[in-house]
């Protein structure tokens, strides 16, 4: 496979993960927005889901290719993903024990955060590894 079609492939799979993810984190985010304010009695579960999702898949449609041909080029793909969910979820969850209105923003910083730490991570184990060699 050429250069042109091997990018466009992994930016596609990165499409993909980054719209899963997203929207799976956005249905989250917004679940527990709406239950610590309303306690669900505003809306059903479905409806609920479904706006997180709508509004979550777009935005890990964009971000995730820009990580991953960025911060996380170099990370093994189940570390990225992995990594950067759970200090999403972690930074969502934060979010909602302090106040509701924080769970979005303090998401996105997670998912940066996430990002940012898995690469160092990375940086270190391949930087350890080539000690190691020599």
């Amino acid at each position: 496979m050429s250069r042109a079609p091997r990018i466009i492939a992994v930016t596609a799979g990165l499409v993909v993960i980054g719209a899963l993810c997203g929207g799976l984190l956005g249905a989250l985010v917004f679940l527990g927005m709406v239950g610590a304010s309303e306690g669900f009695r505003v809306a059903p579960l479905g409806a609920v889901l479904e706006v997180g999702a709508a509004v979550g898949a777009p935005i890990g449609t964009v971000i995730a290719p820009i990580l991953g041909w960025t911060l996380l080029r170099q990370v093994p793909i189940g570390a990225a993903v992995g990594g950067v969910v759970s200090w999403c979820v972690g930074a969502a969850v934060l979010g909602w024990l302090v106040t509701p209105g924080l769970a979005v923003p303090l998401a996105i910083l997670g998912l940066l955060w996430g990002a940012w730490r898995v690469r160092v991570r990375a940086q270190r184990q391949r930087t350890g590894q080539q000690e190691q060699a020599i």
